[in-house]
């Protein structure tokens, strides 16, 4: 049986899964993956989910936008209804999650797929100071200033992904 384990918690994927299904139509059902990412004795949990194009509105910015905003939503919804902060999320084109031939997910396949970079990435994101360093609390939330960022909707999506990732150092040393 698949089941991550985060800080002594145990947790099933499809749980996990479920949750960041449910943030936005355009995410696929049952095209969902989460699996661990970890390697010094730290569990991390990344996904990957496919995403329906047709169910995106607009495109060239507009469409980085929506992207940025389902990622973040899917983190604040991770956070909030597991207390996982994910290491990196990616939003992948049709059929880009491996499966079984009776159609199950293939976390492990998808995990390694991953990890090569071999997935058909529409956008990834991979959460800051999630390498296991200890990041000191008065370091700077992000290298790059939020005004180096295209658009209002990329600033605040990179604003949510930082101060998610900041309440998850301060939940981890308390």
């Amino acid at each position: 049986k698949d089941l991550l384990i985060v800080r002594g918690m145990k947790h099933y994927p499809q749980d996990i899964e479920l949750t960041a299904e449910r943030q936005d139509p355009s995410i696929r059902a049952g095209c969902v993956a989460a699996f661990s990412v970890g390697d010094d004795g730290e569990e991390s949990i990344a996904m990957a989910m496919e995403i329906d194009p047709r169910r995106l509105s607009g495109d060239g910015p507009e469409r980085d936008a929506a992207l940025a905003r389902i990622i973040g939503a899917v983190r604040t919804a991770v956070v909030e209804h597991h207390g996982i902060v994910l290491s990196s999320v990616a939003l992948l084109s049709l059929g880009a999650i491996p499966k079984t031939s009776s159609g199950k997910i293939r976390r492990q396949q998808t995990r390694d797929d991953f990890l090569h970079g071999t997935l058909a990435v529409l956008r990834s994101e991979t959460a800051i100071g999630n390498t296991g360093e200890e990041i000191p609390p008065d370091a700077p939330l992000t290298p790059t200033p939020l005004s180096a960022l295209a658009t209002r909707d990329e600033r605040l999506a990179a604003l949510d992904a930082l101060l998610l990732e900041r309440g998850a150092r301060l939940v981890k040393r308390n």
